[in-house]
């Protein structure tokens, strides 16, 4: 939607300023960027260590965090489109918070975890988990999906095609998100704001 955090190429400068005195000294702002760093990569060791962090655990957090972004997100964004304020145009690129007001970034973050998503769905044995695992899968793809950016899409469907591969004695599990993917896409290219849209974000110079 114009004028809103919709705006297609929208790009957000990051800040290296990481205190009062970033701008005082270069030196200072170096060791303090190097010891926070340092203390980023013990802090998980430490955890390791003592038996308080596994992969599993960073790995459920990372998809617990980014499926509360990705809600907070959509609300944010769609909210004012489903209660009529604003209308759907088919520029419309959904796009996050602060840094990730830039919907390439927004949607690289989103589909590398969706692909995280995925994995853990493949390996999954538990019913309930993995039904849980596919509606965050599918609520990751959506946020993705939305943010029109066609290189992590890309990137995001051919990596899950090799994750399939490689996971291919769970060939069911694939066939079950194929015929997933083809219900969900199939209104949406019959639509003809959706083949507007299609069309627009294929043919766009960025």
């Amino acid at each position: 939607v114009p004028n809103s955090r919709f705006r297609p190429g929208t790009t957000r400068r990051m800040s290296a300023r990481w205190g009062a005195d970033a701008a005082d000294s270069h030196a200072l702002r170096a060791i303090k960027i190097m010891v926070i760093l340092f203390i980023c990569f013990l802090v998980p060791r430490f955890l390791v260590r003592a038996g308080l962090l596994s992969f599993r655990h960073l790995v459920g957090a990372i998809l617990m965090l980014a499926t509360a972004v990705a809600v907070g997100n959509l609300i944010w964004n769609l909210l004012s489109i489903l209660s009529g304020e604003e209308s759907f145009f088919k520029y419309t690129r959904l796009s996050g918070w602060g840094q990730y007001e830039n919907p390439l970034q927004y949607g690289g973050i989103m589909g590398c975890c969706a692909l995280l998503a995925l994995c853990e769905f493949f390996r999954e044995t538990r019913r309930p988990r993995q039904i849980l695992l596919l509606l965050v899968l599918g609520l990751l793809v959506l946020a993705l999906v939305l943010t029109m950016s066609r290189g992590p899409i890309i990137f995001f469907f051919a990596a899950s095609a090799a994750l399939a591969v490689a996971y291919r004695a769970h060939w069911r599990r694939t066939l079950l998100l194929m015929s997933l993917a083809c219900v969900a896409a199939v209104p949406v290219l019959l639509h003809p704001m959706g083949q507007a849209a299609l069309e627009f974000n294929a043919s766009r110079p960025a």
